[in-house]
């Protein structure tokens, strides 16, 4: 008898600090570029861009990646990149 294993589906948050104090998670987002999106509409809302804006992705039980998502990754890509 084989046992298959049943793949992790990959789970995209954003982590925004409001004000650099008050964390709050968001997601998971079905793609990166739907995870793209709300953060560019996060930042449009803060002009003054006082809110961090992270991206946490968790790749499989026991993986995660943080990143700062900046203006410059904010561009919104064509296609979903997965």
């Amino acid at each position: 008898m084989t046992v298959r294993k049943k793949a992790w589906p990959k789970r995209r948050y954003l982590i925004i600090v409001e004000g650099d104090v008050e964390p709050s998670i968001h997601g998971p987002y079905p793609s990166e570029f739907a995870r793209q999106r709300r953060a560019q509409e996060w930042r449009d809302g803060d002009p003054e861009k006082r809110d961090g804006i992270y991206a946490l992705t968790i790749e499989t039980p026991n993986t995660l990646t943080k990143f700062d998502l900046t203006i410059g990754t904010l561009a919104l890509k064509e296609r979903d990149d997965e």
